[in-house]
């Protein structure tokens, strides 16, 4: 008796995870640590500037973690969609 598999298999890693959710996982988890290092680097010495007002230290800090929020949910979304991690695909996505 021969066993044929048509589509796709996903091989379980630890945790009941695909090993592409587990990737995914493992990637958006250094993403996190990368930009809290890159929040800190550009905040700190934003914070520390005596010749700036405080209104625009508060804007130049508010305008960083935007940035930052944007550009991870953007990574950690074409992340998952490669991946197939818990964003799932855009197909799924959409329909």
């Amino acid at each position: 008796m021969v066993t044929k598999i048509i589509g796709p298999t996903r091989l379980i890693v630890a945790y009941g995870q695909s090993a592409g959710e587990w990737a995914a996982w493992q990637i958006n988890s250094l993403l996190g640590v990368v930009l809290a290092v890159i929040a800190l680097a550009v905040g700190i010495p934003i914070f520390r500037d005596k010749q700036k007002d405080q209104s625009e230290k508060i804007k130049e800090i508010g305008l960083l973690a935007a940035g930052l929020v944007a550009l991870a949910a953007v990574v950690i979304y074409f992340v998952d969609n490669r991946y197939h991690g818990g964003v799932g695909t855009l197909t799924n996505q959409v329909n």
